[in-house]
């Protein structure tokens, strides 16, 4: 595997110099941000530092294996004040506005606040601390937060290693998506050593776990519009109906791998409607750039797989996203 980056060692002693933490990621944590954040909270309780783990919102079904409610904290839930820390770490954004509401705490409850990251830095976005670290190369951020853990000398052990295991598995999509690296793979290698059976969190996953999601998926099928001789899907999707189902955004988001499968089809875009006039978006692709896609709608991700808000959004949202894609896939055919 590769030498650690100065910046990650940097950042290591300094992890190990603080005493007290707060620990969170984005909002509608993902694999990668939520396995990012438990390894770090497992791994500061083993040396003794005061930590604290708070998330945004609510936490998919398909991470219970992880035990989160145990460890983690919903800021709209909190069981006590937030008091002052040192240091907040933030998993798997470097953008402020996706951890909203709660930046806004920790800026007044923590003397800095250090983003650990994989994705691009916004060209017209919020801007991290130089403390924090932002490395495009890696496939996810459970990888740095290997290498970071690694620097600190904390010793592996199955909660951490789960954690980690997780993130990056869920992060590169089983591998997919590993930027032409065997990185990924080594350290899963190196995590299977802590782990007694790592098919259960594969099922955990990427398995089907309800009737209600295979049922929304079939309607997905139905329901699914094709664009630019079929290279394009789309899905619109109220955030009402999936409560109906006892589902959430992430069990939609499974509408784009299974559309993105399909040899013809280039982009899958996932559109649902959280309110009147509000919207959360979200793009893959095999090969065009997403992210460029997304910062059109002020969001962000990476060039594969990204996504965006849209809030007092008064035009349709399709028929927008439509009209800018058109440029990538004229493109394309050239």
């Amino acid at each position: 595997m590769s030498s650690v980056q100065p910046s990650f060692k940097k950042l290591a002693h300094k992890i190990v110099a603080t005493k007290s933490f707060i620990l969170t990621t984005h909002k509608m944590c993902d694999g990668d941000g939520l396995g990012s954040l438990l390894a770090f909270h497992h791994a500061l309780h083993t040396i003794k530092k005061p930590t604290r783990s708070i998330i945004i919102d609510k936490i998919s079904s398909k991470y219970h294996f992880l035990s989160p409610d145990k460890y983690i904290e919903r800021f709209d839930q909190l069981k006590s004040p937030i008091e002052p820390v040192e240091v907040a770490l933030v998993f798997d954004t470097n953008d402020s506005r996706r951890i909203q509401p709660l930046y806004e705490e920790l800026k007044k409850k923590c003397q800095e606040i250090i983003y650990v990251d994989h994705h691009p830095i916004l060209k017209n976005g919020p801007k991290p601390s130089e403390q924090s670290i932002i490395d495009t190369t890696a496939a996810s951020t459970g990888q740095m937060c290997y290498f970071l853990l690694k620097e600190m000398g904390v010793v592996m052990n199955t909660q951490i290693a789960t954690a980690l295991y997780t993130s990056i598995v869920f992060d590169t999509q089983k591998f997919h998506f590993i930027k032409n690296s065997g990185i990924s793979h080594a350290i899963c290698a190196d995590l299977c050593n802590y782990i007694k059976d790592n098919e259960r969190i594969y099922n955990y996953l990427f398995g089907i776990t309800s009737l209600e999601k295979i049922n929304l998926l079939s309607q997905s099928i139905k329901q699914t519009e094709y664009f630019h001789q079929n290279k394009v899907a789309v899905l619109e999707i109220s955030k009402k109906k999936l409560d109906e189902s006892n589902l959430n955004i992430e069990d939609a988001c499974d509408f784009l791998d299974m559309t993105l499968a399909v040899n013809s089809t280039q982009v899958s875009i996932l559109i649902i409607n959280l309110s009147d006039n509000t919207y959360k978006l979200s793009f893959r692709s095999k090969s065009l750039d997403m992210l460029k896609l997304a910062e059109i709608f002020h969001g962000g991700g990476h060039k594969t797989s990204s996504g965006a808000t849209l809030i007092d959004y008064v035009k349709n949202p399709k028929t927008e996203i439509l009209k800018a894609l058109s440029p990538f896939i004229s493109q394309e055919s050239n």
